[in-house]
């Protein structure tokens, strides 16, 4: 089952406080913790781009792996 294009949290109508990102993909906020992750451990990107593009795939990797 391919799941990187589905929902990364379920959609509760009665969570609006939620301090999770509900609109976002399994890809893409896997991406966004990768990112986090490496900036928060000392990891200072130079081109940002870059950066951005190997974190997705990463993510990516990842997700196709847990699928298995």
């Amino acid at each position: 089952m391919d799941n990187l294009k589905q929902p990364a949290f379920p959609y509760i109508e009665y969570d609006k406080a939620a301090s999770c990102a509900p609109g976002f993909t399994k890809l893409e906020y896997a991406s966004l913790l990768i990112a986090q992750g490496s900036v928060a451990g000392g990891f200072d990107p130079i081109d940002s781009i870059t950066f951005a593009s190997e974190c997705v795939k990463i993510a990516k990797a990842v997700l196709e792996e847990a699928n298995k």
